[in-house]
């Protein structure tokens, strides 16, 4: 028996769109000091929402090996962007949870990042922006609900209705 071709739904509008935004995206992103890797990024935008977290949590939430995650945190630390500490239960546990540089950094780049997306938004019309919101909603839904096969499931979604 021969499995039936997955249907592909990508054309190059969407694609176009997709890659327009994930290039603005980075652009903000690129245009915050200092710069960081998509990987400390990520790190430091999940504890921004979830902090004290020990290493083992942030290296499951991120589909990452605990030593990949030490060694992004030995940059954040050095950096001034993150602290570790022992936990208060286990005192082999190793607590993640941003500073207060680390906190500036993140307003810094959610900042950018809305003015990057109150400028695209705001030459949309009110019945684009409402279609935009309920497809980012079906797709934010079709995420979770296939997230375990996905590598990197995000931990935050970035537009809310």
């Amino acid at each position: 028996m021969t499995a039936r071709p997955r249907r592909r739904l990508l054309d190059t509008q969407l694609a176009d769109a997709i890659e327009s935004l994930a290039t603005g995206w980075a652009q903000a992103e690129a245009e915050v000091e200092p710069f960081m890797s998509p990987p400390q990024l990520r790190l430091l935008k999940i504890l921004g929402t979830l902090e004290p977290m020990s290493v083992g949590t942030m290296a499951e939430r991120m589909g990452s090996l605990p030593s990949s995650v030490t060694r992004l945190c030995n940059r954040l630390e050095a950096g001034g962007f993150v602290r570790r500490s022992t936990g208060t239960d286990d005192r082999r546990e190793v607590l993640l949870s941003l500073t207060g540089n680390g906190r500036t950094f993140l307003e810094r780049l959610d900042q950018r990042r809305a003015e990057y997306l109150d400028d695209v938004l705001g030459r949309m019309s009110a019945p684009a922006l409402k279609a935009l919101r309920e497809g980012l909603a079906a797709y934010e839904k079709a995420v979770a609900r296939d997230g375990a096969r996905l590598r990197f499931p995000p931990p935050l979604m970035i537009l809310r209705p």
